[in-house]
């Protein structure tokens, strides 16, 4: 718990933790008084609101997230702090793009966000969860970030989309569950308007295996009775022992992704999506620049399949 005797690394992870949110406090109000909305996602703000201990858990990088009308505003206000797009991308962005790294010399990387998830997986509602936001007390400063059935779909669809590649996502998702009292009726709601029903599933039943007793049983249940969920939780945990290297890019890892959307008509819109929606990173490898269709397009579709062949 904050405050209580801890090891030399973890009074030094909580130190940079600390320092990492006060940086994370200047990012958000430099936002904020440019009437930008903006909330905190995962980092400092995760290690106080599911954890309460900051010498746990430390990012390498700070995710904030804005309003999906309000990100050129946002990458615009952060540059005047000195927090600039990767070397070589663009300044305008992409039908599959959903975050933008930002970089300072000297500082954290800035993750900014206006969708939780690429465009090709699930249809988490940002302009929605602003309405139901709360506030994290950190260091003496407030921080907004997202409400706790959102922030426990938003971190089931990010974990899920990096196909749960390591304990701690886990981890994340039983701190969440044992800290915090869950509006299960509004999950459920939220998790069917994202087309994220089996990925929510999914992160239950991954937390009711590794700390039983938190998950109520009509979820239980429908987790348990479903063969795709089945098959990731064998491939999760077996990745667990393994640690293979991306996962995610490789072909086992989009079949496991395509396991877990909801109905066809996602498993459609992932595979064409992943395959043609061209994002910032293909203007970067292909030096097309601004072009879209018909040469983005293709671009992204063999960047993406030789990728997924080159790891497969």
């Amino acid at each position: 718990m904050i405050g209580e005797s801890q090891s030399a690394p973890q009074m030094l992870r909580a130190a940079q933790t600390m320092q990492m949110a006060g940086e994370l406090h200047r990012i958000m109000a430099a936002l904020e008084a440019d009437a930008i909305d903006v909330m905190a996602f995962k980092g400092p703000v995760l290690s106080a609101f599911a954890y309460e201990d900051l010498g746990r858990l430390l990012s390498g990088d700070l995710d904030i997230v804005v309003r999906p009308s309000q990100r050129s505003a946002a990458a615009a206000s952060l540059a005047t702090l000195g927090y600039l797009a990767e070397e070589g991308y663009p300044p305008h962005f992409f039908e599959g793009d959903n975050e933008l790294v930002l970089r300072a010399p000297g500082r954290t990387e800035v993750d900014l966000h206006w969708a939780l998830s690429p465009v090709y997986w699930m249809r988490f509602d940002l302009d929605q969860a602003f309405s139901r936001s709360q506030f994290v007390h950190l260091i003496g400063h407030r921080f907004r970030t997202l409400g706790t059935e959102d922030m426990l779909l938003g971190l089931a669809i990010h974990h899920g989309r990096h196909c749960w590649e390591r304990p701690a996502h886990v981890e994340d998702i039983v701190r969440l569950l044992r800290r915090h009292e869950i509006d299960w009726s509004l999950l459920a709601d939220l998790a069917q308007a994202a087309g994220a029903q089996r990925v929510l599933l999914l992160a239950l039943l991954l937390a009711e295996r590794s700390a039983p007793g938190l998950v109520p049983a009509p979820a239980l249940r429908r987790a348990q009775g479903d063969r795709n969920l089945q098959v990731a939780i064998a491939t999760i945990e077996r990745n667990f022992t393994l640690r293979p290297d991306d996962f995610a890019g490789t072909l086992p890892g989009a079949s496991l992704q395509l396991r877990l959307c909801d109905t066809w008509a996602d498993r459609w819109r992932y595979v064409s999506g992943r395959g043609l929606k061209y994002s910032r990173r293909d203007s970067l490898h292909s030096g097309l620049g601004r072009q879209r269709r018909p040469g983005g397009s293709l671009c992204r579709l063999v960047r993406v399949t030789s990728k997924i062949l080159r790891h497969g």
